[in-house]
């Protein structure tokens, strides 16, 4: 009797997928030299044609491909083991490829089910990372590896095994690094801040589509996960499933709102003549 494979019916599924490169370097780009200065400075440090394949997506002309979608159309090209998601502006100054798959390898070990990492995140009051950017120079706050409830976004790293990615329901350049951590944990995977350092050349920008991301991000996830609050990088997220709820903190809410938007246009120019 023949099998299905030789009657050519299907094709017959044994092993996991096999990953063509070690990493997937995936990028919203909209100004061309900082790029290319990332990309430069990833092959400086062992990012090369063998392990690594750099994608990215255009977004010089409008109207722009917004993070959620765009991060989540490359991820589904990636054909690696571990898909980096990166600002246009980061540039790797010391730790290589070698580096950084050692480091994913000793958190398997002993984080299994992890599925995102990064550069810096929070979880509370503890805020591990080590970065450095127009904050500061080589800012470390650890220990190192960290289990964290959310990741900033200069630099993400996907197992691509987990099979994690960005909600469908949320749109725009903010918070898809909580969103992605929230996602793991709603798979029963991990979310964590590791030892890579990098130049961020940023200061990080909050401006007036945040607060309205801030809004349907929370209107999103109160449902879904019930009453708490989450501490991003930016800003406490306050999820709030009943109107009783909302009535309560929604004065608390305002008052860190105000100061978030002083401070932005103290420091970045956001909210004038809004």
């Amino acid at each position: 009797m023949t099998s299905i494979n030789e009657e050519g019916i299907a094709s017959e599924v044994k092993e996991p997928k096999i990953f063509e490169k070690d990493f997937t370097v995936c990028t919203l780009m909209t100004n061309a030299g900082q790029y290319k200065r990332a990309i430069a400075s990833f092959k400086k440090l062992g990012f090369n044609e063998k392990n690594t394949k750099f994608l990215y997506v255009d977004n010089t002309k409008e109207p722009q491909v917004e993070a959620f979608s765009g991060l989540n159309m490359m991820l589904s090209h990636a054909n690696s083991t571990y898909v980096i998601l990166c600002h246009q502006d980061i540039e790797l100054v010391a730790d290589s490829a070698e580096n950084l798959l050692e480091k994913l390898k000793n958190l398997t070990v002993s984080s299994p089910n992890w599925a995102v990492v990064g550069n810096a995140g929070r979880r509370g009051r503890f805020a591990p990372r080590h970065i450095s950017d127009l904050h500061g120079k080589n800012q470390f706050f650890g220990p190192l590896p960290a289990q964290v409830d959310s990741l900033d976004e200069n630099f993400l790293v996907i197992r691509s095994e987990s099979q994690v990615s960005f909600s469908n329901g949320l749109s725009g350049f903010h918070l898809y690094g909580t969103d992605i951590c929230l996602q793991a944990r709603l798979k029963g995977h991990t979310a964590h801040v590791i030892d890579f350092h990098l130049f961020h050349h940023s200061a990080g920008k909050i401006d007036k589509s945040f607060f309205s991301c801030v809004a349907k991000f929370e209107e999103r996830y109160s449902q879904e996960l019930g009453r708490q609050r989450i501490q991003t990088t930016a800003h406490e997220l306050f999820l709030m499933p009943s109107l009783l709820e909302k009535i309560f903190w929604y004065p608390r809410r305002t008052l860190k709102w105000h100061k978030l938007k002083k401070y932005a246009a103290n420091q970045h120019g956001a909210f004038k003549n809004t």
